[in-house]
C-alpha cells in the first residue's frame, strides 16, 4: 500500500505472504499478518502484527506495533494510521532503554496514544485517571495520567491533568511502599533515571524530610539519590526538632540515614550549631540523632557552662541527652576547676545538672564541693567541682545533689533537689560567685563533730573570699 496524501493521509504499508480479503461492494480490504509482520512508515521501521483494514476512510488496525525500543498493543480499539502519525483510543504502551534489555523501563497501560513521527513525540493519557504509570526497571509507579514522550531525546515528561493528587510509590519489596507527592516527573530512558519535581516532603518512619528545591532522583532498583541540603523534622507530629543542611539517604518507608546540622538555643536564645554525624530511626521507628562535640568547638550549653562530649537527640522529647563534660566560667586564681563529667538530659531554658554521689572508697573519682580547713595550719581552701582533696583536710561545709546557675544570685549553686523546691529545707546550700570570686555556704557545719564525750551539732554560714587566699 503506497503512502496516501489525501486529508491526513495514510502511511506506506508492506505485507509479504499475508492473507487478505477484498470486499469490492463495500470498498475496503482486510489483511492479517502471519509469520512476517507488516512494514509501515518507511524509514521509521515500524513493524505491525495483527490486522489491517484499508478503505475510503483511511487505514486502521489492531494488534501489536513495534519501532525503536517501543511497543504498543491494542486488541480491541485499535489504531488509526495517518501519513506521519497514528492514534489509539485504548492501547498499552511500553518502551525499553535498549532492545537488549529484558525489562521494560516505562509502561503506560490502558491509555490513549498519539504518536507523531514528524514532531518526534508521543502523547499519552490514562483512560482511568486513578490508575498508575509504571517504571519497572526503577521499581516505581506514578499516580499520574498524562505523559509526553520526546522520541529523539529518549525522555518522558509525566504529570497529572486531573485534580487528583499526583504521587509516586516504590514497588521495591524492601521499601514498604514508600510514597511521596510530586508536581510532575521526568523519565530519562538512558540511563533509566526517574526525576521528581516539586516534591514538598517525604514521610519516613516518624520523620518528615523536605528535599532541597523539591527535587528527587530515583535510579534503577528504587535507589534514591542522597537528598543534599535537605531538612528533617522529627518527629512530624510533635515537630520538636529540625535538622538542616542534611544529607539524607532514604532506604524505604521506615528506614533512612542522615547527617546534618541542628541549632541548639541556649537560655538567651543564642544559636549554637551542632553537627550530627548520625541521624536515623531506632528499632521502634523513633528518630535518634548522635553528635560528638569537641573542646575546640567552643560549645556552650549556656553562657555559664562550656561543654564537650556526646549529644543524643530523641525525637519524642524536647531535652537532649548530654554525656560528656562541662566547664564552669572561672577566673579566680585560688579556685581550681576542671572539666566535670555529666550524663543528663538538658533543658536549655532551665539547666539543672544532677551530680553523682561520692564514693569514700574511690577518692580520686570523687568531686569535692565545699569549704575546708587544713589540719596543719589555720588556713582554709575551697573546692567547687574539683577533683583535688587531701584526706587530712577538715570539711567545714560541703554540698552535693544538683548544680545550676542562679541568675538572681549571679552564681553557681549546688544543693539538693528538695532544697531547690523548698528553700526552707535544712540541706546544704553552696554558691560560687564567679564574678566576685567568693564562695558561700550554709547548712550543717561539720567542725568539732565526734570530738569526745560531748556531741555537738552546728549549723550556720561560711564565706570564703577567694581573692585573699
Amino acid at each position: 500500500l503506497e503512502e496516501g496524501f489525501t486529508d491526513k493521509g495514510h502511511p506506506e504499508a508492506i505485507g509479504r505472504k499475508h492473507p487478505f480479503h477484498w470486499f469490492p461492494y463495500k470498498d475496503y480490504l482486510e489483511a492479517s499478518s502471519r509469520e512476517v509482520p507488516f512494514e509501515m512508515y518507511g524509514p521509521e521501521n515500524v513493524l505491525a502484527e495483527g490486522d489491517l483494514t484499508y478503505g475510503p476512510t483511511g487505514l486502521f488496525g489492531t494488534g501489536e506495533i513495534r519501532y525503536l525500543t517501543a511497543k504498543h498493543n491494542s486488541a480491541y480499539e485499535g489504531y488509526s494510521f495517518y501519513r506521519r502519525s497514528f492514534e489509539s483510543a485504548d492501547q498499552d504502551f511500553r518502551v525499553k532503554t535498549s532492545l537488549s534489555d529484558e525489562q521494560w523501563a516505562f509502561q503506560m497501560l490502558s491509555s490513549s496514544a498519539r504518536v507523531d513521527f514528524e514532531k518526534r513525540e508521543g502523547v499519552f493519557d490514562k483512560n482511568d485517571p486513578a490508575s498508575f504509570i509504571e517504571f519497572p526497571a526503577n521499581q516505581y509507579m506514578a499516580y499520574m495520567d498524562h505523559a509526553e514522550w520526546q522520541i529523539d531525546q529518549a525522555k518522558v515528561d509525566i504529570k497529572h491533568n486531573k485534580e487528583n493528587e499526583a504521587y509516586l510509590v516504590s514497588t521495591h519489596p524492601l521499601q514498604d511502599s514508600l510514597d511521596f507527592s510530586a508536581g510532575f516527573a521526568r523519565f530519562d530512558l538512558s540511563p533509566s533515571i526517574l526525576e521528581a519535581f516539586e516534591v514538598p516532603e517525604i514521610d519516613v518512619a516518624d520523620a518528615r524530610i523536605l528535599p532541597d528545591s523539591g527535587y528527587v532522583v530515583i535510579r534503577t532498583n528504587a535507589a534514591m539519590d542522597p537528598l543534599e541540603k535537605s531538612q528533617i523534622i522529627a518527629n512530624r507530629f510533635s515537630k520538636l526538632h529540625t535538622f538542616y543542611d542534611a544529607t539524607t539517604r532514604i532506604r524505604g518507608k521506615y528506614r533512612y540515614t542522615a547527617n546534618g546540622m541542628y541549632d541548639y538555643l541556649d537560655e538567651e536564645e543564642s544559636t549554637w550549631p551542632i553537627a550530627f554525624q548520625s541521624i536515623k530511626p531506632d528499632t521502634s521507628g523513633m528518630t535518634v540523632g548522635v553528635a560528638e562535640i569537641e573542646e575546640k568547638d567552643e560549645f556552650y550549653l549556656s553562657p555559664y557552662f562550656g561543654y564537650r562530649g556526646k549529644v543524643q537527640l530523641e525525637a519524642d522529647q524536647a531535652p537532649m541527652f548530654f554525656m560528656g563534660s562541662i566547664l564552669i566560667q572561672n577566673d579566680c586564681k585560688n579556685l581550681q576547676t576542671t572539666w566535670f563529667d555529666i550524663a543528663s538530659y538538658i533543658d536549655p531554658s532551665d539547666i539543672v545538672i544532677e551530680l553523682p554521689e561520692n564514693d569514700p572508697d574511690q577518692l580520686r573519682d570523687n568531686t569535692f564541693n565545699g569549704i575546708y580547713i587544713s589540719q596543719d595550719s589555720l588556713g582554709g581552701h575551697s573546692n567547687f567541682l574539683s577533683k583535688y582533696a587531701d584526706r587530712a583536710d577538715i570539711e567545714l561545709l560541703s554540698a552535693t545533689g544538683v548544680l545550676f546557675y542562679d541568675n538572681e544570685e549571679q552564681g553557681y549553686v549546688i544543693t539538693t533537689y528538695e532544697k531547690l523546691k523548698d528553700y526552707t529545707v535544712p540541706d546544704p546550700y553552696l554558691v560560687f560567685y564567679n564574678y566576685d570570686c567568693e564562695l558561700y555556704a550554709n547548712g550543717a557545719i561539720n567542725m568539732f563533730q565526734n570530738s569526745g564525750a560531748v556531741e555537738m551539732q552546728m549549723a550556720g554560714e561560711v564565706r570564703h573570699d577567694l581573692n585573699k587566699d
